[in-house]
């Protein structure tokens, strides 16, 4: 469902790009800031409505020249996990940043639609509860045995109680981000941006955190996400 949904999104953007065009404007007729973006991802808003963790993004991006697009990223994360084949469970919210530059690589800088490269640098600090069952091994079943007769069952273990850890993590990552944006109508634009995620540090933990805000899976070292902008260009 989700895939189809971002397969969806990302042909309409690029459908609404290429159906556009208009003529090469001279960098010389150009103010050196030549407008400001601020939007919102729509894609972490379903994903956290479809599974039990997710973010709230807002996004302002500054236009200079066409070329250099300097961005900042706020938002919010949260996650409410429970697995139940270990009967563990996770919570976490918090807020999150982030700040880079993406570069329009089009030969047309002024257009109304962008292919853009860039890098971002991120982070949260974030508390996170872990709650897991504490064990209890049981005797195993029967007494000693002779020769030829069945072996005791072995020892079982059954959950005593359960126990919430607190912690607190900072967290700390680099993004290389690939996306198009194209204008809908008027000031409204939509486009997606893939991003490859790398951690650069988490601070020290008993329980590995299982979702950081604004980067996603804590278990793992890089990760790929995309996102789905739609902006307001001033």
């Amino acid at each position: 469902m989700k895939r189809k949904l971002l397969i969806f999104l990302t042909a309409f953007s690029a459908l609404t790009a290429t159906a556009q065009t208009t003529e090469e404007t001279p960098d010389n007729k150009v103010p050196f800031l030549e407008s400001i973006s601020v939007g919102i991802d729509l894609m972490g808003p379903i994903r956290r409505a479809m599974s039990d963790r997710g973010e709230y993004q807002a996004t302002v991006q500054a236009h200079i020249k066409g070329l250099f697009l300097p961005t900042v990223e706020v938002g919010y994360g949260t996650a409410d996990r429970y697995d139940a084949d270990t009967y563990t469970s996770y919570k976490t919210k918090a807020p999150f940043g982030r700040i880079g530059c993406d570069f329009n690589i089009l030969k047309n800088r002024h257009d109304d639609y962008r292919l853009t490269v860039g890098m971002r640098y991120g982070i949260t600090s974030f508390d996170y509860d872990t709650t897991a069952p504490v064990l209890e091994e049981t005797p195993p079943t029967g007494g000693e045995t002779e020769p030829g007769e069945d072996t005791p069952a072995p020892a079982n273990n059954v959950i005593k109680d359960y126990q919430t850890t607190s912690e607190k993590c900072t967290l700390q990552w680099v993004e290389i981000v690939f996306g198009a944006d194209a204008k809908v109508w008027g000031p409204l634009h939509m486009g997606w941006s893939l991003r490859y995620r790398r951690k650069l540090s988490c601070s020290d933990y008993t329980n590995i955190p299982l979702y950081a805000p604004g980067y996603g899976r804590g278990t793992e070292s890089s990760r790929w996400m995309a996102l789905y902008n739609i902006s307001i260009q001033f």
